[in-house]
């Protein structure tokens, strides 16, 4: 997407299967007895390879390997590398999430094997979140849609922004950004086209503009896009906006969550209860419950089709209104207003299943 102006919304199991066969032979068989069941084939359990951002604009690539049970992540702005080793989470708030280890520090990462992936890793000597999508070569048509996306901004004295993108098929874009309370602060549209040799970076120039912008965006068609706008100018998330309302039914299951510091787990029910347990700062908060955790309605601050509400008890300070934006069974990410630190979400991976 675009901070202030136009930046385009671009935010096996290891199962090796070893058979012990104990062969006896029998002195006779009968002759009307069928060969045995040959035994199923050992999978091949492939790399996954994903392309990331980080919150302060830097491009990672990280690949899970199952048979290895190893994690390597390279941070391709800085040249920050490693590769460590990983164990699955079994039980707890944070099940089927993986663990590693990175300089004396325990990380956890929130993976849909083969789609997405959201942690935090040390970058530039500071913790930020890192969000990603599988890779793959991209084409025009994985673009196209509507677009709603929270951006990142590591200037602390500037805000993080959210807003909504119309991406169409015929090459123009249509773009609106709103403050927490829901008012219009931009609008604006444009052109966008692909990069010929590089099908990742992404161009936009609005209508009355001088400029073009270049940036990296990396997308699960009709899912998630994640775009990079560069070192020390941030990163943003975006979620695909169904054509359809979607209901309690659509979304109910166990997310995980993360921050620097702290991890948590959302749990919601079909009926529309929304429970939390969290781990912040050593104290384990355990089953908190938000009774009004809903749809979102016109009268709110924003209201789409995959938009959610609750009001957060728990933080510290006035009562404070989240606003979920949803993937459907997949991911949520909430945004609330902090008081002294402008707008900041949470982003929750549907890790259980």
């Amino acid at each position: 997407m675009m901070k202030k102006q136009m930046r385009l919304c671009h935010a096996g199991k290891a199962c090796i299967l070893i058979f012990l066969f104990l062969s006896m032979l029998l002195t006779a068989c009968k002759k009307d007895e069928g060969p045995a069941t040959p035994p199923d084939p050992v999978p091949t359990i492939p790399l996954r390879e994903y392309q990331a951002a980080a919150a302060i604009g830097d491009i990672f690539t990280i690949i899970v390997n199952e048979n290895e049970h190893t994690i390597s992540y390279n941070n391709k702005t800085t040249g920050e590398s490693g590769v460590v080793a990983f164990t699955r989470v079994t039980g707890g708030m944070m099940k089927g999430a993986l663990k590693v280890m990175i300089d004396g520090d325990d990380y956890y990462m929130l993976e849909i094997p083969g789609q997405l992936i959201m942690t935090y890793l040390p970058v530039n000597a500071s913790d930020e979140m890192v969000v990603g999508v599988i890779r793959h070569d991209y084409t025009p048509g994985d673009h196209w849609g509507t677009w709603l996306f929270f951006g990142y901004d590591p200037d602390p004295d500037d805000d993080n922004y959210w807003g909504r993108a119309v991406i169409g098929s015929n090459g123009t874009f249509d773009l609106a950004l709103w403050d927490f309370h829901g008012t219009t602060v931009h609008t604006e549209s444009g052109n966008w086209w692909q990069d010929n040799m590089d099908p990742g970076i992404i161009y936009s120039h609005p209508y009355g503009s001088d400029d073009t912008i270049a940036e990296t965006i990396y997308v699960l068609p009709e899912k998630l896009r994640v775009y990079d706008s560069g070192p020390q100018v941030g990163m943003g998330v975006g979620f695909a906006e169904p054509a359809q309302e979607i209901t309690m039914n659509d979304i109910a299951g166990s997310y995980a969550t993360l921050w620097s510091g702290g991890y948590g787990q959302f749990v919601i029910e079909a009926n529309g209860t929304l429970t939390a347990n969290f781990y912040v700062d050593g104290q384990l908060f355990e089953d908190i419950l938000y009774d009004d955790f809903r749809r979102t309605t016109p009268s709110d601050a924003i209201h789409f089709n995959n938009t959610f509400f609750f009001t957060d008890h728990m933080m510290p300070g006035p009562i404070k209104d989240v606003y979920v934006i949803l993937l459907p069974g997949d991911v949520f990410l909430g945004v609330y207003l902090d008081e002294d630190d402008g707008m900041r979400s949470s982003m929750a991976v549907r890790v259980d299943r």
